[in-house]
């Protein structure tokens, strides 16, 4: 099993125009899209890591684009 920051590290981090603070994680559950909230910030500094949790089969991670203005 990957939890989301190493799915994060293995697809080389996230860029400077990631939304950190807004990343989801897309989950099927009982045949209903469920959307996960996931605040990188957080985790990468080292606070709330329960909050990375392991992906299952078929989860998708968005990482939306920060607005630059």
């Amino acid at each position: 099993r990957m939890s989301v920051m190493q799915a994060l590290s293995q697809a080389g981090g996230l860029t400077p125009y990631a939304d950190e603070g807004s990343i989801k994680i897309l989950r099927h559950v009982d045949g209903k899209e469920t959307a996960i909230a996931f605040d990188y910030g957080d985790v990468a500094s080292g606070h709330k890591l329960e909050e990375d949790i392991a992906l299952n089969p078929g989860d998708v991670i968005v990482v939306p684009t920060a607005g630059l203005f």
